[in-house]
Formats: C-alpha cells, sequence, structure tokens
C-alpha cells in the first residue's frame, strides 16, 4: 500500500472519530486544547484530517475525552484493511466519513 495513502486515511480517520467523540462528549476545541496543552488549531486540522496528529497527542485526546485508544485505532485498522483490499482512493474514504 502507498504510504501516503496510509497516511491520509489515517488522518481522515483519526479526524473522523475526534470530531465524533469531541461532539458526544459536547466539549468545545478551546475545552480541548486546555485539557491536552494541543493547540485549538491543530485539533481542527486533525479534525479536517489536514494535519497528521503523533501517537502521543492521540492518546493525550483520548485521556481527555475518555475514549479508550482502541477506538481510534482499531476503525485505522478496519479502514486501512478495507483500502488495501479496494482501489478505493483516499478521497473515497474520507467521503465515507462525509468529510
Amino acid at each position: 500500500m502507498d504510504p501516503t495513502m496510509v497516511n491520509e486515511v489515517v488522518n481522515e480517520v483519526i479526524g473522523s472519530e475526534l470530531r465524533a467523540w469531541r461532539g458526544k462528549r459536547g466539549i468545545s476545541r478551546l475545552e480541548l486544547s486546555r485539557m491536552t496543552g494541543i493547540g485549538h488549531r491543530s485539533i481542527l486540522r486533525y479534525e479536517e484530517g489536514e494535519r497528521e496528529a503523533s501517537a502521543a497527542q492521540v492518546v493525550l485526546i483520548c485521556t481527555a475525552l475518555d475514549v479508550p485508544l482502541v477506538t481510534f485505532y482499531g476503525r485505522v485498522s478496519d479502514e486501512l484493511a478495507a483500502a488495501s483490499q479496494s482501489p478505493r482512493s483516499a478521497a473515497d474514504i474520507a467521503a465515507s466519513f462525509g468529510i
């Protein structure tokens, strides 16, 4: 699998999960920023799939949102497996998340 595609899928899935869980918890980007020490603009870029969150940042985010880490990375694994079985583009995968 193309490394660029892997990065795009990871960024889109992490962003989608972050946005969904932040919304479910009723936490603003600014609040999450204060809870994690991650800039609110970075959080926005993660949610939009425009910036890669490090593993440490994902751990901080999951901890702040009280979401198991496997929730984020489990979905990444599922999407990468699906992408490797079909010639879907990163744009197609992003569209499946409503992005």
